[in-house]
C-alpha cells in the first residue's frame, strides 16, 4: 500500500470520528426541559375575600328629662302671733297664737306653752333661760358649740344647730325616759350672753312651729 492512500484513510477515518461526537453533542443539548402543564379540569385557586367592613349602628339619642319643679317652702307669715321682748337678756321672738307666754321675774325664764289639755300642756312646750352665772356669760368671741360641750350641763351629744337670730348654735337632742319627754335644747350666744332655749316635745312634734318660733328671734344688747 502506497504512502498517499495509507494517509487518505487516515484522514477519512477521523473525520468520521468528529461527526459522530458532534452528533452526540448536539442530539442531548437539542432534549426540551419538561414542562408542567395543569390538568384541564383542576379548580381555580380560591382567592380569600376580605372580610367588608360593615357600619356600626348609630345610637339613638336619649331624651334629656325634663326637670321637676323644685319645692319651695311658702313663707311663713306669722298672723296671730305675739311679739315677746326680753329687754334684761336682749332676745325678742312671736309666740305661736294659741300659746301662752309666761315670765319668771326673779330669774328671767320665760315660758311658751300651748292650752292645758287635762294635768298635761299641748304644744308647744318652749323654755328660754339665760342666767347671770358663769355658764350663760360666756367670753366675747366664744365658740358656742365647744362651750356647752365642755360644761357639766351638757346632757348629751352636742353639734351644730341651726342659725337663731344670725348666730350659730349648739344642739342636743334629748330621748324620752320614763316620766321625761323628749326634747331638743338650742344654746346661742349673743355677745357674752348665753342664750338657752328648751323644746320639749309634750305632745306630737310640730316642727313647722318649732322652725317658724326659732326663726322669729332677734337679738339686741340687753342689760349688762
Amino acid at each position: 500500500m502506497n504512502r498517499k492512500l495509507i494517509t487518505l484513510i487516515a484522514i477519512l477515518t477521523l473525520g468520521a470520528t468528529l461527526t459522530s461526537g458532534c452528533v452526540a453533542t448536539q442530539s442531548s443539548a437539542a432534549e426540551p426541559a419538561p414542562v408542567t402543564v395543569a390538568p384541564v379540569d383542576a379548580p381555580p385557586e380560591t382567592v380569600a375575600e376580605s372580610p367588608v367592613p360593615t357600619a356600626e349602628p348609630t345610637p339613638e339619642p336619649t331624651p334629656t328629662p325634663e326637670p321637676e319643679p323644685i319645692a319651695t317652702e311658702e313663707p311663713v307669715t306669722y298672723e296671730g302671733w305675739t311679739p315677746f321682748e326680753s329687754d334684761r337678756f336682749g332676745y325678742a321672738f312671736l309666740a305661736p297664737p294659741n300659746a301662752e307666754v309666761m315670765e319668771n321675774d326673779v330669774d328671767g325664764t320665760v315660758n311658751v306653752m300651748g292650752p292645758l289639755d287635762g294635768n298635761e300642756r299641748t304644744p308647744p312646750c318652749i323654755t328660754i333661760f339665760s342666767h347671770d352665772s358663769d355658764f350663760f356669760r360666756p367670753p366675747v368671741g366664744t365658740d358656742v358649740v365647744e362651750w356647752v360641750a365642755e360644761s357639766p350641763i351638757a346632757s348629751g351629744e352636742v353639734d351644730s344647730g341651726m342659725e337663731i337670730g344670725g348666730q350659730p348654735s349648739a344642739h342636743i337632742a334629748t330621748p324620752d325616759g320614763p316620766g321625761v319627754h323628749a326634747g331638743d335644747e338650742y344654746y346661742v350666744i349673743n355677745g357674752d350672753r348665753l342664750i338657752r332655749i328648751v323644746i320639749t316635745h309634750c305632745g306630737p312634734a310640730d316642727w313647722d312651729i318649732y322652725n317658724a318660733f326659732l326663726a322669729s328671734f332677734s337679738f339686741s344688747n340687753g342689760e349688762d
